[in-house]
């Protein structure tokens, strides 16, 4: 690892820097950047143990970040086998860096998705900032989906009345951090972003998933980045999606603004969500159980018919099929609806059970593979 540097660019962005393994990592915003190794290490400390090797730092690190990563590393071993590996850094007690400004924000990490706004809705009081990641789920390279991207959300942002932070990163591009899935290192990737907006940031609040099995974001993970100068933590983990659609429909900003796709099958302009894919289909089956027809006309999504856009989808993966036969249990459903959602749930099971299907292994490689071609050719964001 190299010593972070931080830039002006003549565009006006500050762009703080650093050579990992010989590859350059950035983070670019237009404001000034922490320019210390924490962003990079709490980046890069899970895919360096998962290859049971050490990542250097040549300046000092931060003593209370060095001290909760003990706590990091012992919960990643225990989740996944991470067992050696880690920090190789110098630890300094208080150094002149270490404080945070006068600037002290609190930030929300904000994508425009179900979670996002539910923890927009709650924490709303004490939230300064909303954070936008570009690069995390949409590539750096689609301008058009980064500029449809920044327009809906600083339209968000306005209408909640607060300023929207986007800062860009090459994180995923980076052949070290694709070592581990983004199921584990993702929550790495939002610390190292709040860590590197630490000169106006005291705090950054993630959304927690429903799941509360190990990942990347759980609440148990995420504290243990913290430093002397920023506190993470996780609002909401293990709270049903249900709970939080609820929200949503309380909440005229978070329909007008939704946004829950990252596949994007569809090619349109005006929907930031494909409208065709099992997350999106599934986001609106559920709203449609909790008020019905509240799904007609939501500016974010196509407007052709919901029951066509269903039938045309193949098949669902095993590990949501709980979900959809929830869905399917609800009297609320418009019948039409129902009987769609239990013929998608009949040919999912047959193609699971068809003895020409592949070893679980191989399924669940190919399903990886092809969410990352997705991603390669209809790049698009998560909710």
């Amino acid at each position: 690892m190299s010593v972070p540097t931080l830039q002006q660019l003549a565009s006006g962005e500050w762009q703080l820097s650093c050579a990992i393994g010989g590859h350059h990592v950035f983070f670019r915003a237009e404001m000034p950047l922490y320019a210390g190794p924490e962003p990079f290490l709490s980046a890069f400390l899970l895919p360096t143990m998962a290859m049971r090797r050490y990542l250097t730092s040549p300046v000092p690190v931060c003593e209370t970040w060095l001290r909760n990563s003990r706590a990091l590393r012992a919960r990643a071993a225990d989740w996944w086998g991470f067992s050696s590996g880690g920090i190789l850094a110098p630890e300094v007690q208080a150094p002149p860096h270490a404080d945070v400004g006068t600037e002290a924000h609190t930030g929300l990490f904000f994508s425009g998705g179900v979670d996002a706004f539910h923890s927009l809705s709650a924490c709303r009081p004490r939230i300064d900032k909303l954070i936008f990641i570009e690069g995390a789920d949409t590539t750096l390279s689609d301008t058009t989906r980064r500029e449809q991207d920044r327009r809906l959300l600083q339209s968000a942002a306005a209408a909640a009345g607060l300023d929207l932070v986007i800062i860009a990163t090459n994180l995923r591009e980076h052949p070290l951090f694709r070592r581990i899935g983004w199921w584990e290192a993702h929550g790495g990737a939002l610390a190292a972003t709040a860590h590197a907006l630490s000169m106006s940031l005291g705090a950054a609040i993630i959304s927690g998933s429903v799941s509360m099995q190990p990942h990347g974001s759980h609440p148990d993970l995420i504290p243990t980045y913290s430093s002397r100068r920023l506190r993470l933590d996780v609002y909401a983990g293990g709270v049903p999606r249900w709970e939080k659609l609820r929200t949503i429909l309380a909440d005229p900003i978070a329909l007008q603004h939704l946004r829950v796709c990252w596949v994007h099958q569809t090619d349109g302009d005006n929907a930031m969500n494909c409208g065709v894919c099992e997350k999106c289909l599934r986001t609106l089956l559920q709203l449609e159980c909790l008020e019905s027809g509240v799904t007609h006309g939501l500016p974010t999504f196509p407007a052709d018919r919901l029951d066509e856009r269903l039938r045309r989808l193949k098949w669902i993966p095993p590990h949501v099929a709980p979900l959809w036969r929830h869905i399917a249990g609800q009297t609320s459903l418009p019948p039409s609806l129902r009987r769609q959602v239990c013929q998608l749930l009949k040919r999912s099971e047959r193609i699971r059970r068809s003895p020409l299907r592949m070893p679980p292994f191989l399924m669940d490689r190919y399903r990886h593979l092809r969410a990352a071609w997705s991603l390669h050719r209809h790049p698009g964001s998560a909710g």
